[in-house]
């Protein structure tokens, strides 16, 4: 079996996310997968989904600044700087990919 390069997958990632494209990011998630941040929990790809989209809808542009993937196994642990409307947001990423390169969590952590 190929190894995955999750290294790549997540740089995919934050680029569709801060393109907001939803279409292509929805290719990226498993049907059963789920999104927990600061202020969301959804579980399920159309939730996760809605829930990208509110995040999209609630601002103009969305730059990602990727400081740092470390990658174990399917499990990429990402430092990012996440810029909305020229606000800065430190953020640590943990992202779960199943055996078929495929989202099957992503779990992002608010720093100071």
């Amino acid at each position: 079996m190929k190894k995955l390069d999750i290294k790549t997958l997540t740089e995919k990632y934050f680029s569709l996310f801060e393109s907001k494209d939803l279409n292509a990011l929805s290719e990226m998630f498993e049907e059963e997968c789920s999104l927990f941040d600061w202020n969301i929990s959804a579980t399920g790809k159309h939730d996760v989904l809605d829930a990208n989209k509110g995040i999209f809808d609630a601002f103009d542009k969305i730059r990602v600044v990727v400081r740092n993937i470390l990658t174990d196994d399917n499990i990429s642990i990402s430092e990012i700087n996440v810029i909305t409307d020229n606000q800065r947001t430190p953020v640590v990423d943990v992202i779960t990919f199943s055996d078929s390169g495929k989202i099957q969590s992503v779990r992002a952590y608010r720093g100071n």
